[in-house]
């Protein structure tokens, strides 16, 4: 958690350096000491849980915690993620009914959702799900690569933080030339033959918001 805390807090000094005054919007997996470190930098964080992280916990609780059936288990993720169900519910009303109606069907899981999971989905999918008026529940799947290309130039070992710092930033300076290549911005040309892949700035910013 410390070091977390540390590089927060160095990226946090460092952005308000150069903008005044921003709002906060981060994603993460549900990995406590990073989770903790955001929430004691950031003061008012909008804060994002990785629902498929969220999935992959609840599925392996019920199977291999409770005795329930396949059936049954379907149905407790159905009523949780679906696009009726609480992640997505309409209101802080309507999110706790649906809580109390899924805890009275399957009372085996009611213990599990009230102490680690209600507070979570709450705070961190439904609000957000609300407040950004989203089509869909947030992911970080799209983080996956990037993470990937990271264990990679570390060679997948640990790293001391002012280390592990150059090579991300590495990492990031590569990927930044790809992108001013692709857009045309830059010292960088394509091959006639790759041409018809260019796009505009404007264009790859729209994928992007």
């Amino acid at each position: 958690m410390e070091t977390y805390h540390t590089f927060f807090s160095h990226f946090k000094a460092r952005i308000l350096t150069e903008v005044q005054c921003f709002d906060v919007k981060l994603g993460s997996d549900d990995e406590g000491g990073l989770r903790v470190a955001l929430d004691s930098v950031f003061s008012k964080p909008d804060r994002l849980l990785c629902t498929k992280h969220i999935k992959d916990n609840v599925t392996d609780y019920i199977k291999n915690k409770l005795p329930l059936t396949s059936n049954q288990r379907s149905q407790i993720m159905s009523n949780i993620f679906n696009d009726n169900g609480i992640a997505t519910a309409d209101d802080t009303i309507d999110f706790d009914i649906k809580s109390n109606e899924l805890c009275n069907s399957f009372p085996c899981f009611a213990n599990y959702f009230e102490i680690r999971l209600k507070t979570r989905l709450f705070n961190y999918v439904n609000q957000p799900f609300r407040k950004y008026d989203s089509n869909r529940l947030w992911t970080n799947n799209n983080c996956e690569s990037m993470n990937h290309r990271f264990k990679v130039a570390l060679n997948w070992k640990p790293h001391q933080l002012p280390e592990l710092l150059d090579k991300i930033y590495n990492v990031i300076q590569l990927h930044h030339t790809d992108l001013r290549r692709i857009v045309g911005n830059g010292n960088c040309e394509l091959f006639e033959i790759s041409k018809t892949q260019n796009s505009t700035f404007h264009m790859v910013q729209s994928f992007t918001n």
